[in-house]
């Protein structure tokens, strides 16, 4: 059943009024926040742009729930990643060493491995999941939205009573 309502949730975000920009950036806010591990000042500064932006915050806790579970998947990639920059870059070791003695730097856990290798992951991966997201969602609008809403799941879906009273109090609410 948890699947279904995560299906629902993901067509009615793809159906809403949102700009395909504000998706595929919500999107990527998102991964920031599922691949980066733990708490730290990084999440915080994430959190703070996805609400200060005009982004799709649903579609942020989407993409963090989803990257969230691969990000566990990637560990051993992005402590390869972390590894290789904190430790065999020599060139880089008064950059790390400046970063950790300022005051605040270190509450960023980039000393961590994990940390700094899914942030530099992150990083790479803007412009090509901003693009890859923009253009399937512009796809899913233009093509494959009527054909989705004929499946019996989404038919099924969206005559429920629950479907029924949210759009009742939808309209109720203006």
């Amino acid at each position: 059943m948890i699947i279904f309502k995560f299906l629902s949730k993901i067509i009615k975000l793809l159906e809403s009024a949102a700009s395909p920009a504000q998706l595929a950036w919500g999107f990527v806010l998102g991964m920031f926040l599922g691949f980066i591990p733990g708490f730290s000042l990084f999440k915080i500064f994430i959190i703070l742009l996805i609400i200060l932006l005009n982004v799709n915050i649903t579609m942020a806790i989407v993409s963090f729930a989803l990257c969230g579970l691969l990000g566990l998947l990637l560990d051993g990639l992005f402590h390869s990643i972390g590894f290789s920059l904190l430790t065999q870059i020599s060139f880089l070791q008064g950059l790390w060493t400046a970063l950790y003695n300022t005051p605040i730097f270190p509450y960023t856990r980039f000393n961590n491995t994990v940390v700094l290798g899914a942030l530099v992951s992150s990083i790479i991966l803007i412009a090509p999941v901003f693009f890859l997201i923009k253009a399937l969602v512009v796809l899913y609008r233009n093509k494959l939205s009527a054909r989705v809403k004929k499946f019996k799941i989404v038919k099924a879906l969206s005559t429920s009573k629950l479907v029924g009273l949210y759009k009742k109090i939808k309209v109720i609410g203006g």
